[in-house]
């Protein structure tokens, strides 16, 4: 290791770099109305906690949402991890309404 010399009119910056992901992240999910809604989210949160958080926010059953991201539809039993859903990443809230006849 090289040492140096300081005095007192030096100056020292020290810059931190972290190889760890924060824990937290945010993202938005875009309706088909265009409106956006922002999460909170684990970096390994499961895509159904996802949809839990939206019907906390927006009111809509996680059994009629149907999550897009990438143009593949989001798996609920799956991390967002697993998508490689990084901060600020939109995803696609559409609705899955049951019809017959």
């Amino acid at each position: 290791m090289k040492k140096f010399t300081l005095t007192s009119s030096d100056k020292i910056r020290f810059v931190s770099l972290s190889l760890i992901p924060p824990s937290k992240m945010l993202i938005k999910v875009k309706t088909l109305t265009g409106k956006e809604v922002e999460l909170d989210i684990e970096h390994n949160e499961r895509v159904a906690r996802l949809k839990e958080k939206i019907e906390e926010k927006e009111g809509i059953p996680p059994a009629q949402q149907r999550l897009i991201f990438s143009g593949k539809q989001m798996n609920d039993d799956k991390g967002v991890d697993e998508y490689r859903i990084a901060a600020g990443s939109v995803l696609h809230l559409v609705l899955a309404l049951r019809g017959g006849f």
